[in-house]
Order: structure tokens, then sequence, then C-alpha cells
């Protein structure tokens, strides 16, 4: 799953950069930058999906790209839209199962995906439970316990989400790669919590002075 590994390094680089992805005799691009996958929500949200599919795919960092446009979505909300009602055909779900063998032990960083819509929520965190639970964390367990054809895919977009955000990174990975994703994330995410602490500093200053 050449895709996954493309788009989890662009997102932890962190730098502007193009994916190229070959469907058939078809070749496309998707752009990326700190702030986002350039594009209006479903446009990104489709791209993503051939993406997952592609045949091959090519990722190209550089700082000289014209953007088409200013719309950015942010990645945790772009891979939340492309994974919502996500499905995948025999040879998809066998590529995926193979991807899924040769993941080693794990970590699982908690990102609250649930702001972006994130249709699997309630899996995601169940699998960080199970991981705080134990210390380590088993893809290849986590999927193989679904209890039906239904609960495997929903095993697999998570897992499909949690690599490509860096929300899971093998335990003996430099505390670096480890964090460099989520805590970008969460910065990014910094602003709209200090106003909303602010906001209510102030309410609260202002009923003082009423009284």
């Amino acid at each position: 799953m050449n895709s996954l590994v493309y788009l989890r390094r662009m997102i932890i680089n962190q730098k502007p950069a193009r994916l190229d992805y070959t469907k058939g005799s078809v070749t496309k691009s998707i752009y990326y930058e700190r702030a986002g996958f350039e594009g209006s929500h479903n446009e990104v949200a489709q791209k993503l999906r051939e993406v997952f599919e592609a045949d091959s795919v090519n990722v190209v960092t550089s700082t000289d790209f014209n953007p088409l446009t200013s719309k950015r979505i942010f990645a945790p909300q772009a891979i939340s839209s492309a994974l919502a009602g996500y499905t995948f055909n025999a040879e998809m779900r066998a590529s995926l199962l193979s991807f899924t063998m040769r993941l080693p032990p794990l970590i699982v960083r908690l990102y609250p995906m649930q702001r972006y819509a994130f249709q699997d929520n309630s899996a995601y965190m169940k699998m960080h439970m199970q991981y705080r639970h134990n210390g380590s964390f088993r893809m290849q367990s986590y999927v193989s316990q679904a209890e039906n054809t239904r609960d495997e895919i929903v095993r697999l977009r998570v897992m499909m989400a949690t690599y490509i955000l860096g929300l899971i990174a093998p335990m003996n990975a430099p505390r670096n790669e480890n964090h460099q994703v989520t805590q970008s994330m969460l910065q990014r995410n910094a602003p709209q919590s200090r106003k909303r602490k602010t906001s209510i500093l102030s309410r609260i200053i202002d009923r003082i002075r009423g009284l």
C-alpha cells in the first residue's frame, strides 16, 4: 500500500508537496502543505479515495508550486471525509490485510478526531484504550478480531486513518517521529482553544463588574 506510505510521509514532513498518482492510463495530482490539502472539501475527498486505489504514486517536494485555489482542507478533516462510508473490493481488502500483517508493535496517539466528524471514532477510541491497557498495540490482532465483514471494514478504515495521520507509530520509532504530527495538529488548533478560554474569562470579568 504505497499510497498510504506516501500520504503519511507528506503529512509528517509538513512541507509543500505534490502527490502524483496513476490509475490505469490516467495520472492526476493532489497538492499538500501544512495548512492542508488544496481544493474544496468534495474535491479533496474524491482525490484521496483515488489515491488509495492508485496503481502507482510519487511525491514531489518543492516550494515552487503555484496554487490553483486558496482553499485548504486540514489533514484530519480530509482523511475523515475520504474514509466516510469508504468500502473496498476484494483486491483492495487483500492489500490492506497484507499491509496490516507487516506492521510492528505500535503506540497509539490520542487525537480529537471527533472534531472532524471521523465516522469510526468510537472504534479508534477503543483501539487507544487497548493500547493504554496493554502498553503496546498489535494491529494484526485488532483486525483479526473483527466480528464480521462490516466490522473488519471499520477496523481497516481506522488503520488507514491512524497510519496516514501519524497517530500510530512503531514502539521503537524515534521520539520525534512519534510526536511530530500530533503536536503540529494540536498547535494548529491552539489559537481557537485560547480564543474560547479568553472569551469565557471575559464574560466572567464582565459579570463581576456588573455586581
